[in-house]
């Protein structure tokens, strides 16, 4: 593939990751997005952000996956949220 078109498609992919942790943090403290949704902002951002370090691999990125493995296991194995913190009905935690 030509890297033109790598460089562009990382970019982009950036991007993305970087507005979502953006949105999720807005929704940590409910400001112009629900709480609700933090969750799944969290875990989608995370989710860019390993594809981003898989495909532009290098030694130095290792804090980087171990950042992304906190925030999963925060996401999916605890009961933590900012919905809870906040008071927001239907949340659990």
């Amino acid at each position: 593939m030509d890297p033109g078109v790598i460089r562009a498609l990382g970019t982009v992919l950036v991007v993305m990751v970087t507005i979502g942790y953006v949105l999720a943090g807005l929704a940590t403290v409910g400001v112009l997005v629900p709480v609700l949704w933090w969750p799944g902002l969290v875990a989608a951002s995370t989710v860019g952000s390993l594809a981003v370090l898989l495909a532009f691999l290098a030694p130095t990125f290792f804090i980087g996956f171990a950042i992304d493995a906190a925030l999963l296991a925060l996401v999916l194995a605890s009961t933590w949220t900012p919905a809870a913190t906040l008071g927001v009905r239907g949340a659990s935690g």
